[in-house]
């Protein structure tokens, strides 16, 4: 496990400059496990990154332990129209997919340039009036915390507006997501329509 010190604008969306002391690759379970017990004797709290498309730092100098979400990106089949998903997949990437494989999906989200795990842990969506939000096709998450692998079911993730179990544990970080996107004909392309 490397522990990165860096100075950059590119972990917010919003382009403030900060110097990050404690910033770690998460590339594995074992990066994770190593970050949190590094975090744990330095007495640091965590904090898991996408690609901070929703995230905004107030401080210039930032102690707590970055854990920068560096798994690999991937779509998986998992038959009867399910797909597993990475965290780190982008939205969009993931759209274009569900286009192309001709799959229903939370296409409002198709401007929305936060990853898969990002996407899951805030519930994106299009906001109370439209209703549609990423829990609509989310089965299960699989995701590490406090150590421990955890599988679990859209129902134990207390989803909400804007909100998800993710939003309170910063600690913990989305490995993957399980999704239900049904087939679907489309008479125009929704990923370029948003």
């Amino acid at each position: 496990m490397k522990i990165l010190n860096i100075r950059t604008k590119k972990f917010s969306w919003y382009k403030t400059d900060h110097e990050f002391a404690n910033v770690i690759d998460i590339k594995s379970a074992e990066d994770y496990y190593e970050a949190i017990k590094y975090a744990q004797s330095k007495n640091l709290r965590c904090y898991t990154l996408g690609n901070g498309s929703n995230t905004y730092f107030r401080k210039k100098k930032i102690s707590t332990v970055i854990l920068r979400n560096c798994l690999p990106d991937f779509i998986r089949p998992a038959g009867e129209d399910l797909f597993e998903v990475s965290s780190s997949t982008n939205v969009p990437k993931l759209l274009r997919y569900l286009y192309s494989e001709g799959r229903e999906g939370p296409f409002n989200l198709a401007s929305v340039p936060a990853t898969v795990g990002g996407a899951v842990a805030m519930n994106a969506g299009g906001g109370k009036t439209e209703g549609i939000f990423i829990s609509r096709y989310l089965k299960s998450v699989s995701y590490l915390c406090n150590g421990e692998r955890i599988e679990a079911k859209v129902s134990e993730l207390e989803m909400g507006f804007r909100k998800s179990l993710f939003s309170e544990r910063r600690d913990c970080i989305i490995i993957s997501a399980t999704f239900l996107f049904p087939q679907k004909e489309f008479i125009s392309n929704p990923v370029t329509e948003r």
